[in-house]
């Protein structure tokens, strides 16, 4: 099985598995519900007795331009609550920011809602239609395992079964995508009211995934294993991400062994292109007189041609903090 490092590099996937997979069939909203009450619990008990910063710095870069400061941040979009709150300058850089800045807002779920119907096929057409032989032996084996209805998820274009699919396993994890970096930003940004702006849009992240063709899709978006093996995986990049060191995440995201996939089309879409187009608005950014603190997939901040390099090219020092 490929490395399950699509958590890590866009982050509408987080909005499916927090708002397509609370859809699926009662059961599985119930298992939802009760998980949430349970967390919410749990901070509640531990919020006592939590000191005020954490130990995880995380992977923190800090840019200066005159006035202007922007702070970069990676992400993991699904965690575990452990790993908050974060240390005390990662804490104390969010709360001195003027904006936090998110790929994509996933706290606006009625934006995502009005994008469903784009994720989905039309009524007479389904994922069966669209996937090879194997990718639907994947897919019943993973509906099989996790008790689900396969025409239910059969209405879901490739990307989307396929993310809902993985969260699902990784709800059998200590991992959730409610939990992630992302969201833990997005919620103190709005309990302060926080300016927020968005790099990319839940929007563009819909468009860009929906112009790969079904073998793009499957290829990048359906390398589902079995719930073990899913789990393992996402285990150990997360326990990688953990040690915040550079070189071993690098070396996990991007060796050949470990690659997204062998299609340099899918790469430049999904990295490149992307990472070019954040580091212009970072640029942007730092003409101004404010202090932003950006969180992205860590994908994006790291390799040969990462946000970060092309900051440099542009002639900014970018400091890892």
């Amino acid at each position: 099985m490929k490395k399950n490092i699509i958590s890590i590099l866009i982050v509408v996937l987080t909005m499916m598995a927090l708002i397509g997979c609370q859809t699926i069939n009662d059961n599985v909203n119930n298992n939802l519900i009760d998980l949430e009450e349970s967390q919410e619990e749990v901070v509640e008990i531990e919020a006592i007795s939590q000191p005020e910063y954490g130990d995880f710095g995380g992977y923190f870069w800090q840019v200066t331009n005159g006035e202007a400061t922007v702070y970069l941040f990676g992400s993991i979009q699904m965690a575990d609550e452990a790993m908050y709150p974060f240390n005390e300058a990662v804490e104390n850089a969010f709360d001195s920011a003027d904006i936090l800045g998110v790929e994509a807002d996933i706290t606006d779920t009625a934006a995502a809602q009005k994008l469903i119907p784009l994720m989905m096929y039309d009524q007479d057409d389904s994922l069966y239609n669209h996937l090879s032989e194997e990718g639907i032996e994947t897919f019943e084996a993973a509906c099989d395992e996790l008790g689900l209805n396969k025409n239910y998820h059969s209405r879901f274009k490739i990307w989307v079964a396929g993310s809902n699919l993985m969260s699902l396993q990784l709800m059998r994890s200590p991992y959730s995508a409610s939990e992630g970096v992302d969201m833990y930003f997005l919620e103190k940004a709005h309990e302060i009211e926080k300016e927020i702006i968005a790099l990319e849009g839940i929007e563009f992240q819909v468009n860009l995934i929906n112009d790969f063709t079904d073998e793009e899709q499957e290829q990048a978006f359906f390398t589902i294993g079995s719930l073990d093996e899913t789990i393992e995986e996402f285990t150990k990049m997360y326990e990688i991400y953990m040690t915040g060191n550079d070189e071993q995440m690098t070396s996990y995201l991007f060796d050949t062994d470990n690659e997204l996939t062998s299609d340099d089309n899918i790469e430049d879409a999904m990295l490149r292109d992307r990472n070019i187009e954040m580091a212009q608005k970072i640029d942007a950014y730092l003409q101004t007189d404010k202090t932003y603190f950006i969180v992205v997939g860590l994908a994006h901040y790291l390799g040969d041609e990462s946000v970060i390099r092309y900051l440099n090219d542009m002639g900014y020092t970018v400091e890892r903090k």
